[in-house]
């Protein structure tokens, strides 16, 4: 790895979701954005919504912003920042050529005091897919720090997460490198992949896990939580595509210790999710399993981390889950159950004859859906549904819930809105759609053709 440094950062926000999205602030002003400059960016802007991240308040007017990955023209990545209070553009950032800047993003506060957040940025196909992991300020999108992969291919920074899973004093950033060779620096030796965590004092690797199996694109995935079996360091899970199993914080190099692997004749569908199962209970991994022929069905359920019997999520009579992956968000308490729920989505999910995917938000202590909707602009209710609905039904962004994120409470009725990101590409450039927690409707919604510069 090749890194670049930066000073010390104290360990200051965990849990993260709670803390990063209520501190996050700064005394200075945020760059905005011309129609002229936002015009140009939209027009090479494909798979808006393919990541998010929650960086706070950035532009100071009291509501949490949102910060979105898109793909540019030549294969170059961008960050668009938008206000959380209507979805307006406040900054869009550009990476070069071919590094797919924007595949992941993640919060990393800078300072506890003032609640300043930065932005860090994967872009794996950086170098011949190399990769490289920045560091960025949210004002200007000024890079801070810089890490990059060792070998063409290795996809550093495919993935992201922010813990600290060594037990220190320090947050710390953890990298996904799935194309990773099984031998550092041999560039003849099978690919495995590798989860790298540098550290926050100067930006340079200071650990991680790697995979003794080729082709498993170790790290391709994988869930940074807070700690969850209460031995000071937080919990990660990592899954392994190419072998069909997820790891729970592997315990030594080449040898990670599989906590799940998939049952016969099905595949791991999506990235894991760690759930908190209550005060004084281990919590839970939460993993879904495709089937592998069509037509695809899949199952769900959430592993007790303390080895105890698997529980499958309950669904109602005649209902099923379709699709090829699955992506979870933790939520607060939305049922008063005093534990925290959680959004699935199915991003391939066919609804009205098309891959517009669909979202249920299930509880966390029945695991049993709350309600259930599907992207299309005539949403089929069950129960207290998610209406989401865009505004021009022969142009709804496909792939709805590709990307999930707890943003905060926008829309002030004390409950945290979710950020979900349908990251179409080709024709329908993607978008983003804000739906409120409590009631289960949109808040605003996005899409490059209908973003608006945020105005002071």
């Amino acid at each position: 790895m090749h890194p670049s440094k930066r000073a010390p950062t104290p360990k200051t926000l965990v849990p993260l979701v709670v803390a990063l999205l209520s501190a996050c602030a700064d005394a200075r002003d945020v760059a905005r954005l011309s129609d002229e400059a936002l015009t140009a960016r939209v027009e090479t802007a494909t798979l808006f919504g393919r990541s998010l991240a929650a960086p706070g308040d950035v532009d100071h007017d009291g509501v949490p912003d949102l910060a979105v990955g898109a793909r540019g023209s030549s294969g170059s990545g961008q960050v668009w920042l938008l206000s959380g209070r209507d979805g307006a553009v406040i900054d869009v950032w550009t990476g070069e050529p071919g590094d797919d800047a924007g595949a992941a993003l993640a919060v990393f506060p800078r300072d506890a005091r003032s609640g300043a957040c930065d932005l860090v940025v994967g872009a794996p196909g950086f170098d011949d897919g190399r990769g490289a992991v920045t560091l960025r300020d949210l004002r200007d999108f000024a890079e801070l720090a810089r890490c990059e992969g060792e070998l063409p291919g290795d996809r550093f920074g495919c993935a992201l997460g922010v813990g600290d899973v060594d037990g220190g004093s320090l947050l710390d950033v953890v990298v996904g490198a799935p194309g990773a060779r099984l031998r550092r620096g041999d560039d003849e030796a099978p690919r495995a992949g590798a989860v790298v965590v540098l550290s926050p004092a100067d930006f340079t690797p200071a650990g991680g896990w790697t995979c003794d199996a080729p082709d498993a694109r170790f790290g391709e995935t994988f869930v940074v939580a807070s700690d969850l079996d209460g031995d000071g360091r937080a919990d990660v899970a990592v899954a392994a595509p190419g072998l069909d199993a997820v790891a729970l914080r592997p315990a030594r190099p080449g040898a990670p210790e599989w906590f799940a692997r998939a049952p016969e004749g099905r595949r791991l569908a999506g990235p894991p999710t760690l759930l908190r199962q209550g005060e004084g209970v281990p919590g839970g991994l939460l993993v879904g399993w495709a089937t592998r022929v069509a037509p695809w069905r899949s199952r769900v359920e959430v592993l007790p981390l303390d080895g105890g019997a698997a529980r499958p999520l309950a669904l109602p009579e005649g209902s099923s889950y379709t699709g090829l992956d699955c992506v979870a968000c933790v939520l607060p308490d939305l049922d008063g159950d005093g534990l925290d729920d959680f959004a699935l989505a199915w991003p391939s999910g066919e609804a009205w004859g098309g891959q517009l995917g669909h979202l249920r938000v299930h509880s966390g202590s029945s695991l049993a859906p709350l309600d259930v909707a599907d992207g299309s602009a005539h949403s089929r209710y069950q129960g207290d549904a998610w209406s989401l609905t865009w505004p021009d039904d022969d142009e709804v962004p496909w792939r709805l819930g590709s990307a999930l994120c707890v943003l905060g409470d926008v829309d002030g009725d004390g409950v945290a809105d979710l950020a979900v990101g349908a990251p179409d590409e080709g024709l329908r450039k993607g978008g983003v759609v804000l739906v409120s927690g409590r009631e289960r409707r949109p808040v605003w919604w996005t899409t490059p053709e209908t973003a608006r510069p945020a105005r002071r």
